[in-house]
């Protein structure tokens, strides 16, 4: 291992603590998404920000996203005539395998200006203008053909379904059963997606929220309308930025009308409940198919009977059944839809 620094910039519309939080996010996501950092990988971050701004609020962004135990650095830069007002910069000293080649510096928004000599891809600078609407019903294949298509485009994926999980999460750590319990937990909740993670209030809950109980109860908390539309807004202002794939049930219908693409993925019963028992059978050995695909079953009856934004295809939305394709014949064929779209990309 070799220790490496890579290095950002972002620049901000107001010196407020939520604008700085917003911007502070996406530098750091997208370093960290671009260049494969995981956090046991970091040595330490320095902040610098121009005078115009609060030089805390960076550092207090990244205690958000999990990053508890790696140093934070935060120093006021020196102001040098004409150069870029109310901009964020960032140092990342880590560990890596990387050749000095292959460290992606990341410049966004107005700070781009800062390196000229770095092309579009190797700023990190997403090359598409486009939202992309995955939705499906559970075992379609939905949320491994999201995250490839995001790396491969890079593009930001948002598990629309994880946020959800994660509610159901803090419901049932906490003992909370009624719906308005369940309502004030959604108003509270601090959900970041960083590195192919989900934090709730800080926390890595990656794995907790595939546990068997949480498959049991998330489509209960998921069907609360008042819950729904705490999430929507949260999902809508991630969609704003563009360059986002989103995956769900309501995506393409309800949280992202207008994005450029909308695919729904589908396979039979029998497919879905194979691949679900083959991911969930490495943790729980004791796990039947049969109790399996009657689960899957009884999801699909609750999404699709829901009220508020049920399980159901755009009218514009691509089909794709799944039940005898592979994953990469599935990307395949979501390409060909997306081809010509941003060349440099694909």
């Amino acid at each position: 291992m070799k220790v490496r620094a890579v290095r950002g910039a972002i620049t901000v519309d107001k010196n407020t603590q939520k604008e700085i939080d917003k911007q502070t996010k996406k530098l750091l996501t997208t370093i960290f998404e671009q260049n494969n950092i995981e956090v046991d990988d970091i040595c330490f971050i320095l902040f610098t920000v121009t005078e115009d701004l609060y030089r805390a609020f960076p550092a207090a962004a990244a205690r958000t996203m999990g990053l508890n135990n790696v140093p934070l650095l935060d120093v006021a830069q020196m102001k040098v005539e004409n150069s870029l007002n109310m901009c964020i910069r960032a140092m990342i000293v880590f560990n890596t395998e990387k050749s000095l080649n292959e460290i992606k510096h990341i410049y966004l928004d107005k700070a781009t200006s800062l390196r000229p000599d770095l092309n579009s891809a190797e700023r990190g600078a997403y090359n598409l203008n486009i939202n992309i609407a995955i939705d499906g019903p559970a075992g379609a294949g939905k949320s491994t053909v999201a995250k490839i298509l995001a790396k491969k485009l890079k593009m930001k994926y948002i598990d629309t379904g994880a946020m959800y999980r994660a509610v159901t999460l803090k419901a049932l750590e906490n003992k909370k059963e009624t719906e308005q319990e369940i309502i004030d937990i959604a108003k509270k909740i601090d959900i970041r997606f960083a590195q192919d993670k989900i934090y709730v209030d800080g926390e890595d809950v990656t794995q907790k929220i595939r546990d068997k109980n949480i498959d049991n109860k998330v489509s209960d908390v998921a069907k609360i309308e008042e819950v729904r539309k705490i999430m929507l807004k949260s999902q809508q202002q991630l969609a704003k930025a563009k360059n986002v794939i989103m995956d769900g049930r309501d995506i393409g219908t309800t949280v992202m009308p207008h994005a450029d693409f909308k695919f729904f993925l589908t396979a039979d019963l029998t497919e879905r409940a194979k691949r679900r028992y083959k991911q969930v059978s490495q943790i729980d050995k004791n796990m039947k198919f049969e109790e399996i695909k009657n689960e899957i079953q009884a999801r699909d009856t609750k999404d699709k009977k829901r009220k508020c934004s049920p399980l159901l295809a755009a009218q514009d939305a691509i089909i794709i059944d799944t039940t005898d394709k592979s994953i990469e014949q599935v990307i395949d064929e979501i390409m060909s839809h997306v081809k010509g779209v941003g060349s440099d990309a694909l």
